[in-house]
């Protein structure tokens, strides 16, 4: 019997790994997919011909309308206007870098309309997070933790980047699913990095962020609100009742559809309750070094042209747009916060941003490490 166990294990290892190499082969296929565009892109930038800029764009990015249209025209002519902003910040030499991404054709507010990024009010805050978390999801580590950081020094002593946990970025397109990307995106990564800190290896999951979508849908209360956002509260606890299943028996169609949830045909991630850290900053820090954090975030217009660097603008206090909080570091000199977006591998580092850590007694820029709005996903 234990040989017969032990087979078992080392043939489930193995699958396991074959699995994992080839979602890692397709994560470094989509970099360097990537890296060749940007390449492209930043050659006719040097050029100074915008048109021919433009056209290339258009090509590379697969876009759907003609450009020798009036609505090409018109797009040629925002895009003109998004080239001269994105110059003017670079010439500033910040800390952080804008650039080309596939939205560049599209203005602020067509963007904000896009991705549904809108200010949730107060009360509505309010009225969801009152019932943030049960005795049951209440995490007494935090009352014992034996070395909780307490300075910018005692930060400084750890590094987390959860990178290697994940497969290749994925896209929300035009639909406020960003909570259910959020949401899904912590339950991945805490599934795998969980079980890998534990010595007990899986295999990477692309979970359905289309169930949350299609069967999470509630408006009226105690769910969300399909294609126009949600809360990653109410996500978590539908997948506490509702195995997540995975996307490739349930696509994402980046449109509200009917439910088809099946519950014969569940992933292996099963999601037990959350956790919600106690404080900003190193209270989110030390949440964060048992996995990644589902957490809302504030977005400044130079958000949608972020390509590179330290993001680190004048941000307000409202919460408008959910991603995954995935690591902290320090890079020449510098700490930051690393987080995983759902708009795509033209926007950000192949989708990734850094976000400069200001300090343990801040909230630091655009709500990165408000403990207000994070929320991780216990899991199997």
């Amino acid at each position: 019997m234990k040989n017969t166990l032990s087979l078992l294990f080392f043939v489930m290892l193995i699958a396991n790994t074959i699995a994992n190499v080839e979602l890692d082969r397709l994560t470094r296929l989509q970099k360097q997919q990537q890296l060749s565009k940007d390449l492209v892109i930043d050659t006719f930038i040097e050029k100074g011909n915008v048109k021919e800029l433009f056209k290339v764009w258009h090509t590379i990015y697969n876009i759907g309308y003609d450009y020798n249209t009036d609505e090409g025209i018109n797009r040629y002519k925002i895009f003109k206007e998004n080239l001269k902003t994105i110059l003017e910040h670079n010439r500033q030499n910040l800390d952080y870098k804008l650039g080309i991404t596939e939205y560049s054709d599209k203005t602020v507010k067509e963007l904000e309309i896009y991705f549904n990024i809108k200010d949730r009010t107060p009360e509505e805050f309010n009225q969801i997070t009152k019932s943030f978390l049960s005795l049951d999801d209440y995490d007494d580590s935090q009352d014992n933790d034996p070395n909780p950081p307490q300075d910018e020094s005692d930060l400084q002593k750890f590094a987390i980047d959860y990178t290697d946990d994940y497969t290749p970025i994925r896209n929300q397109g035009g639909c406020g699913s960003c909570y259910a990307f959020s949401t899904m995106g912590a339950v991945e990564g805490n599934y795998v990095a969980g079980n890998r800190i534990r010595d007990t290896p899986v295999e990477k999951v692309v979970l359905s962020t289309q169930q949350l979508v299609d069967c999470d849908y509630n408006p009226n209360g105690g769910g969300n609100w399909g294609c126009n956002g949600g809360w990653m509260k109410h996500a978590n606890d539908y997948l506490k009742t509702n195995s997540p299943m995975l996307d490739a028996d349930y696509p994402y169609k980046a449109k509200l559809g009917t439910c088809i949830y099946d519950s014969n045909k569940t992933s292996p991630v099963k999601v037990k309750g959350y956790q919600t850290p106690r404080k900003a900053n190193g209270g989110v820090f030390q949440v964060l070094k048992k996995g990644p954090l589902a957490q809302c975030i504030n977005v400044q217009s130079a958000f949608y042209s972020y390509k590179s660097g330290f993001y680190a603008p004048t941000c307000t206090s409202s919460c408008q747009h959910a991603i995954v909080l995935m690591g902290w570091g320090k890079e020449a000199g510098t700490p930051y916060w690393l987080a995983r977006n759902s708009w795509g591998t033209s926007w950000g580092i192949g989708g990734y941003f850094k976000v400069k850590d200001t300090g343990i007694n801040n909230y630091n820029s655009c709500l990165i490490c408000d403990h207000r709005y994070s929320m991780r996903p216990k899991t199997n």
